[in-house]
């Protein structure tokens, strides 16, 4: 269900949906408001279940002109709440749990309140959320992977000090905007790789095919491609289940999942390496792995697998992803259908960051010829 949401009907419908939050709350807004902000921390202080991620922007200008607030971010810290900087940002997302909001609203007072804004409430949309997630997690890991860019309460007290210095500054007759902004800076973000491209469907087509590719491993930790999956999945002590970063609220029984190892294919060059295939048995939201220190496990839900099969050789002969995205194209994923300049970069790209991705039947078609004809040559392993 899709609803449009305006400023008469703003505000009811967030908290409302906010009273109703479990899990996680993932916000993405260029300018944080004090009451806004406290809003918030109202509610997360006395529900430590409840994570919250926030991106920002921290500029010094816009803390000075008080379009932004200090204490608003002071007070989010101060629950269990993690907050990154961005420069040049301007998204403005809010993920709750299994709802969420995308416009022009920034998470401020004018922004929820009193200014005109036009934004979309998106509940029981899975895959649109499938896509909101996505963009969220890629967005948060190639900020930390451009570094240390954690808003903490040192940074803020500092900060504070030094945007009283400029204010007294302007009383005092100077006018300048302050050109002082702290946070990542990214290369050039294709937004429409996760929330415009699956808005944008020419052909209609469903991208719900019910089969994935279902990546194991990273980038900064590959698997051996001289090494056995199957040897490392009982290694591992869990060779009936599958993890994931998040609720893998799209996948359900009987869904088809081709397991691709982060790894090197027979030519050395770095690349996700397709090994097997398995049926899911539908996620259970009792699927949670816990540990004592919550944030210590990266991928704490997971899928029971069957009718799994494995190849019985080295990850580097299974087949690399490389040869799909050069044999099948564009036709290997519904969200390219109908997409126009989709060049092989982009194809290549479209898994970085991801747990899982749907697939289409001639994809599917070719893997199976693929996996067959390894069965063949070096036997497979069931689990």
């Amino acid at each position: 269900m899709i609803t449009l949401l305006t400023r008469e009907n703003f505000i009811g419908e967030f908290k409302e949906i906010l009273s109703l939050v479990k899990g996680e709350i993932n916000i993405i807004s260029p300018f944080i408001g004090k009451k806004t902000a406290e809003m918030l921390s109202e509610i997360l202080k006395d529900k430590n279940e409840i994570k919250c991620k926030i991106i920002t922007r921290f500029y010094r200008e816009d803390f000075i002109q008080g379009v932004s607030n200090l204490d608003g971010l002071e007070s989010l810290l101060k629950t269990n709440t993690q907050i990154l900087a961005l420069n040049d940002l301007h998204t403005k997302l809010y993920l709750l749990d299994e709802a969420g909001i995308m416009g022009s609203a920034n998470f401020t007072h004018g922004g929820f309140y009193s200014n005109h804004e036009l934004s979309l409430l998106f509940k029981n949309e899975q895959e649109t959320m499938e896509e909101f997630y996505s963009y969220f997690d890629e967005l948060w890991n190639l900020i930390e992977d451009d570094g240390d860019w954690n808003i903490t309460l040192d940074k803020i007290h500092k900060e504070k000090i030094l945007v009283d210095s400029c204010l007294l500054g302007r009383k005092q007759g100077s006018s300048r905007p302050n050109i002082i902004r702290w946070g990542a800076k990214l290369p050039l973000i294709k937004e429409q790789d996760h929330i415009e491209e699956y808005m944008y469907n020419e052909e209609n087509v469903d991208i719900n095919t019910g089969i994935w590719l279902k990546f194991e491993g990273t980038g900064e930790d590959r698997f051996p491609n001289d090494s056995k999956y199957y040897d490392a999945k009982y290694k591992r002590g869990e060779p009936k289940i599958t993890s994931f970063p998040r609720n893998p609220r799209g996948i359900k029984s009987e869904d088809t999942l081709y397991l691709a190892v982060v790894s090197y294919n027979n030519q050395n060059k770095p690349t996700p390496v397709i090994v097997g295939r398995t049926k899911s048995k539908g996620f259970d939201p009792n699927n949670k792995m816990v540990s004592k220190d919550k944030n210590n496990v990266r991928f704490p839900y997971y899928l029971e697998l069957e009718e799994t099969e494995l190849i019985d050789t080295e990850i580097k002969n299974g087949i690399s992803l490389l040869d799909l995205y050069r044999d099948v194209g564009i036709k290997a994923f519904p969200t390219l259908r109908g997409r126009i300049g989709v060049n092989n970069q982009d194809i290549t790209h479209l898994h970085f960051r991801r747990s899982h991705l749907h697939i289409t039947q001639e994809a599917k078609n070719y893997i199976d010829k693929k996996l067959n004809e390894i069965f063949k040559n070096y036997g497979r392993k069931t689990i």
